[in-house]
C-alpha cells in the first residue's frame, strides 16, 4: 500500500502512488500553479489575456486590470466610462476626453477645470480686432522694449557730452578771467 501526498484534489494511482492533478495544478504532488500564461489539465493550455490582466490558474479567465474590458480584456472602457470594470461613469464636460483608467478630464481648447467646466480665457480672445498671436505680440513688446533701452542709453551719452562740454567751457572762462 502507498500513502497519498497529493493535494489541491488530486488522485492517487493505486499501483505506485502517484499524484494525477486537477486542471490548474502541477508538480510531483501538485502544489504548484501552473506556470503564468498556462492554465488547465497539465497545464496545457494558454491563457488568452491581454493588457496585463491576470489568467485563472484553473480555468483560463482573464481578470482584468482598471480601465479594460472583454473576455480577454482587449478592449478600453467604452467612451464615457472608467475604472474597474469600467463602471464608473465620467464627469468631464464640454467634448473633452476621459482617461479611462484613472477618470482624468483632458480638456478641450477653450476649457479648463478638474471637469473641463472652466471657460479658459484664451490670449486671442483679449482683443478680437488685433489679429496678432499671442508669440507674435510678446515679440512686438519685446522690439519695443529694446528700441526704448537703446534710446535711453542714447539720451545719457548726449547728455554726459552736453555736461563735460559745458564744465570744460568754465574753466576756459575761468583762465581768461584771471
Amino acid at each position: 500500500l502507498h500513502t497519498c501526498s497529493c493535494h489541491n484534489g488530486a488522485s492517487c494511482s493505486a499501483e505506485d502512488g502517484a499524484c494525477h492533478c486537477t486542471p490548474g495544478w502541477t508538480g510531483l504532488f501538485c502544489t504548484q500553479r501552473c506556470p503564468a500564461a498556462f492554465f488547465g489539465k497539465d497545464c496545457g493550455r494558454v491563457c488568452q489575456c491581454q493588457n496585463g490582466a491576470s489568467c485563472d490558474h484553473i480555468s483560463g479567465k482573464c481578470t482584468c486590470r482598471t480601465g479594460f474590458t472583454g473576455q480577454h480584456c482587449e478592449q478600453r472602457c467604452a467612451p464615457g466610462t472608467f475604472g474597474y470594470g469600467c463602471q464608473q461613469l465620467c464627469e468631464c464636460m464640454n467634448n473633452s476626453t476621459c482617461d479611462h483608467v484613472t477618470g482624468t478630464c483632458y480638456c478641450s481648447p477653450g476649457f479648463k477645470g478638474i471637469r473641463c467646466d472652466q471657460a479658459a480665457l484664451m490670449m486671442e480672445e483679449l482683443n478680437p480686432y488685433t489679429k496678432i498671436s499671442p508669440a507674435l505680440g510678446a515679440e512686438r513688446h519685446s522690439v519695443g522694449a529694446v528700441t526704448g533701452i537703446m534710446l535711453l542709453l542714447f539720451l545719457i551719452v548726449v547728455l554726459l557730452g552736453l555736461f563735460a562740454w559745458h564744465r570744460r567751457r568754465q574753466k576756459e572762462k575761468g583762465r581768461d578771467l584771471a
